[in-house]
């Protein structure tokens, strides 16, 4: 599992703000299919799309732990858990620069593509690369990155988020995850679309506040990560962090911090 899938994947009731954020802006259009571009393992998109009467295509080129230990195409442990909640749905195993539409069929126009924290993971060529294959894949496109510089403590707790977003950015940096694509998404998406496509920019700012149990969601799942890529001294660093947010939550003391701010990109024509 990638770090970008990690950011989007986490399921804690703590940690629903992106998915509920994907929702609220594919409520804004009417389409006949969801193209999930980086769909991932989570179920949750397809289920929504069933919901809307509409197809629903996954495609991810990565690969994660099955529930048997074994590490399988992402689109194939998808294509499962699909099938065992008894959802019809296509989930291909495709890179999202490569994929081409007549590899997917669509029920009927308008077809909306989703990619959630998926450009993060692919340097400025290949993200203009990228969109301009989402725009060619359907009439809507729906671009969504995090801008971590927003991740700002207050007062005395400043100094330890601080530290907090400096190990996440230290472990996106080895996992050559861009931390700030969200600050250039609008640049770089700008580079990719030409007319007819027009595009709408939106960033999605939370207020400072105790988003403890969010925060310490992914700094578990960041702690994984950084053991799985022997990052040993990443690993020194989440794991104290993670005691003093479980500290902080049991002594009803919440860690006070703005949020990244997800950035999105809207492309439509």
């Amino acid at each position: 599992m990638s770090i970008a899938d990690t950011q989007e994947n986490i399921s804690s009731a703590d940690y629903e703000y992106p998915h509920k954020t994907s929702v609220q802006l594919l409520n804004r259009f009417n389409f006949a299919t969801l193209v999930d571009a980086g769909c991932g393992t989570d179920t949750r998109l397809a289920q929504y799309a069933k919901l809307r009467l509409a197809a629903y295509v996954g495609f991810d080129a990565d690969a994660a732990k099955d529930q048997d230990g074994v590490f399988k195409p992402v689109a194939q442990i998808l294509g499962r858990k699909l099938k065992e909640l008894g959802i019809t749905a296509q989930t291909l195993e495709a890179d999202i620069c490569s994929i081409e539409p007549e590899d997917f069929d669509r029920t009927d126009h308008p077809t909306v593509v989703h990619a959630r924290f998926v450009l993060a993971q692919l340097n400025k060529p290949q993200r203009v690369e990228a969109i301009k294959r989402c725009a060619q894949l359907g009439q809507i496109v729906i671009l969504m990155e995090y801008d971590w510089t927003a991740m700002l403590g207050r007062d005395d707790d400043f100094l330890f988020v601080e530290s907090v977003k400096q190990a996440i950015l230290d472990l996106m940096m080895q996992c050559r995850v861009d931390a700030f694509a969200g600050h250039t998404l609008f640049s770089v998406a700008g580079e990719a679309i030409k007319p007819p496509y027009t595009m709408q920019s939106e960033k999605l700012a939370r207020p400072m506040g105790p988003w403890t149990g969010e925060l310490l969601a992914l700094v578990e799942r960041m702690l994984a990560k950084a053991q799985q890529i022997k990052r040993f001294d990443l690993v020194a660093k989440f794991g104290p962090m993670i005691r003093k947010l479980r500290g902080s939550i049991t002594l009803g003391e919440p860690i006070c911090f703005r949020p990244a701010e997800i950035v999105i990109a809207i492309i439509t024509r």
